[in-house]
């Protein structure tokens, strides 16, 4: 059986702890597979590992990056000014290296003292406005006073994860850049559900995961998700925003994709259905899934045949000579076309200066041939 996220966060004390670390994972995994940079990063570049309990100065999980910079990180849940603060900071600042930087990530039942007091103090540091040390602070933090540490402080963060339900932002946040992903009828929360078991397992072995593994584990485990657009070799013009999911289309989408491969040189097909049958959300989904297949994917209004015609003749001056022009890798999508008999002479002209190309078209007439909404 599945381990849901809300078994995972139930519990208190070190449990509860270990729980959320999973969580964290999970949270760290989306950005991974969406190929997408850490809010909270100070560099530019994405992450493209995390290990969990290596013993370095964050000993709960490593986030490495592909510029060879690595983020040390201890999860503290409920964390106060107290032993384990710490603790937690004699750590990160005896056992962090040049090239990493320390993060304490906290949930939002941490103390105030915690997730604003000691994040904004840091703060101060690393943006050249140096502070006194807070009284409620000083018991537990005078490590970070000493001179040999310093030149660490530009280098530890406090970071406040709101987690702890599956509403809760950096949740939402996660299932936001892992649904565009999704090709099949899996959820987003069920994604995450999974990473985090998978996480939960990672912490017990000592393990470490890349975007490649992850993607692999949620294929065993039933959920389908593409790479991330920034790996596709199409370049994209006009598509509207893809669904966060699609429901019950598999077998379509899989058939237009089917009538294209065996398909060779120009060919064209028409998705035709009533006004609101999901015609150009399959479409736009096709778009993205195909994203790997095409040099260019270009989305055009064809409700004006006249404008459209005239749009596609300014796309065959751009692409000629170009490798999409040569390879057969155009994939045109014409939404709203429904008024082909008017001016559809035209349109077809027109297309007679693209020697190569693809055709989807989504129509709430019937176009001689085409596939039901």
């Amino acid at each position: 059986m599945q381990t849901k996220f809300s078994d995972l966060m139930s519990g208190s004390g070190a449990a509860g702890g270990f729980n959320f670390q999973a969580v964290v994972g999970a949270f760290l995994a989306a950005h991974l597979l969406a190929d997408d940079r850490l809010r909270w990063s100070t560099w530019l570049d994405r992450p493209i590992s995390i290990a969990f309990e290596q013993g370095g100065a964050g000993d709960d999980i490593r986030i490495e990056f592909s510029s060879g910079n690595s983020y040390e990180v201890q999860v503290k849940r409920g964390l106060r000014a107290d032993s384990n603060l710490e603790e937690a900071l004699n750590k990160m600042t005896s056992d962090l290296k040049s090239q990493e930087r320390g993060i304490i990530a906290v949930d939002t039942t941490s103390s105030g003292t915690v997730t604003q007091g000691l994040r904004n103090w840091l703060d101060g540091h690393r943006h050249g406005s140096p502070s006194s040390l807070p009284k409620s602070l000083a018991d537990r933090c005078q490590c970070l006073l000493q001179t040999t540490v310093q030149a660490y402080l530009e280098r530890l963060h406090v970071i406040e994860l709101d987690l702890e339900h599956s509403y809760s932002s950096h949740r939402r946040l996660a299932q936001a850049l892992i649904a565009p992903l999704i090709q099949n009828d899996s959820s987003p929360d069920a994604v995450m559900d999974t990473l985090t078991a998978h996480c939960y397992h990672l912490m017990a072995v000592r393990g470490k995961c890349d975007v490649t593994g992850l993607r692999d584990y949620l294929a065993s485990r039933g959920h389908k998700l593409s790479p991330p657009l920034a790996h596709s070799k199409a370049k994209l013009v006009g598509l509207p925003l893809r669904l966060p999911k699609l429901v019950g289309r598999d077998v379509l989408l899989e058939n237009i994709q089917s009538f294209f491969s065996n398909k060779a040189g120009n060919f064209g097909q028409v998705l035709q259905g009533i006004s609101g049958s999901g015609k150009s959300s399959i479409a736009t989904e096709y778009a993205f899934r195909s994203s790997t297949s095409y040099d260019q994917i270009i989305w055009l209004d064809s409700s004006n045949i006249l404008v459209a015609v005239s749009d596609l003749a300014s796309i065959a001056n751009q692409i000629k000579g170009s490798s999409a022009h040569k390879n057969n890798s155009l994939l045109l999508i014409l939404d709203n076309l429904d008024n082909f008999q008017n001016n559809g002479d035209k349109l077809l002209s027109a297309l007679d200066d693209l020697n190569s190309w693809h055709i989807l078209a989504a129509s709430t007439n019937d176009l001689s041939t085409g596939q039901k909404a």
